[in-house]
């Protein structure tokens, strides 16, 4: 609800309340003021009049709320509306960039992501141009068509299986995966991922790692589990735990 509207819910409310408030005090000045002169039948008229004023009170905060609940639903439904053209909109772009000649080994990328970028679109067209036409690295352009985007040091990791990132405290637990065919890529310096969920105590049991060696968790989103390191605190070096299947296996 905008500002104004709340302001004018108040306004409402307030001003009720007042007049409600006003008419109580009223009545039962009338009634202090003629003391034991009051017969019955003026008790029971204040007496109504102020029922009859709690009630205005009651009714004008019910409207408040009302009026309150019909521009939220009239905001949602505004709302609704602009979201929907625009996916109407996002639709005729995607269909559009879907039939580009041009574009025809992205299409099914295209169409999964619906992606409506040219710029990025031609980006990713050109790096697989450009791994299609190195001998060396050409069998990774099939990734780019399904949305990877693995820099040169990180294909260039890829390709060598003796490649190491990590420190020396580490390297133990990068090479058993690698040597166990378990996806692992750099992802900083000194620091790689993997698709495996490490299990901590049994590696430090199998490897022997040094005490500089620990288990780190970080909260980086409200709504997602914690991120698993290994990390190294000598060499500020670390390998992040993934969700895949254990490592090493139980």
């Amino acid at each position: 609800m905008s500002t104004s509207s709340r302001i004018e819910n108040a306004l409402l409310g307030g001003g009720a309340a007042l007049v409600g408030l006003a008419g109580f005090v009223a009545c039962f000045w009338l009634l202090l003021g003629q003391g034991e002169t009051s017969t019955p039948r003026e008790w029971l008229a204040a007496a109504c009049g102020t029922l009859w004023l709690l009630a205005v009170m009651y009714l004008a905060h019910r409207v408040a709320r009302a009026l309150e609940h019909a521009r939220a639903a009239r905001a949602a439904a505004a709302q609704a509306m602009l979201d929907a053209a625009r996916e109407r909109e996002r639709d005729l772009v995607v269909a559009q960039l879907a039939s580009d000649p041009h574009l025809e080994p992205l299409w099914p990328l295209i169409c999964r992501w619906r992606l409506t970028d040219r710029a990025a679109l031609e980006s990713t067209l050109q790096r697989h141009h450009a791994l299609l036409a190195d001998p060396r690295r050409a069998h990774h352009a099939a990734g780019v068509l399904q949305g990877l985007r693995w820099s040169d040091a990180q294909l260039a990791y890829f390709d060598d299986p003796a490649a190491r990132v990590t420190c020396v405290h580490l390297q133990p637990v990068e090479a058993a995966l690698r040597g166990a065919g378990r996806q692992c890529w750099p992802q900083g310096q000194a620091e790689i991922g993997t698709e495996a969920a490490l299990r901590f105590a049994a590696l430090r049991a199998q490897l022997a790692l040094a005490a500089s060696v620990r288990e780190s968790y970080e909260d980086e989103h409200p709504h997602a589990p914690p991120r698993e390191y290994l990390r190294c605190t000598d060499c500020r070096s670390a390998i992040e735990s993934g969700g895949g299947a254990a490592f090493p296996p139980e």
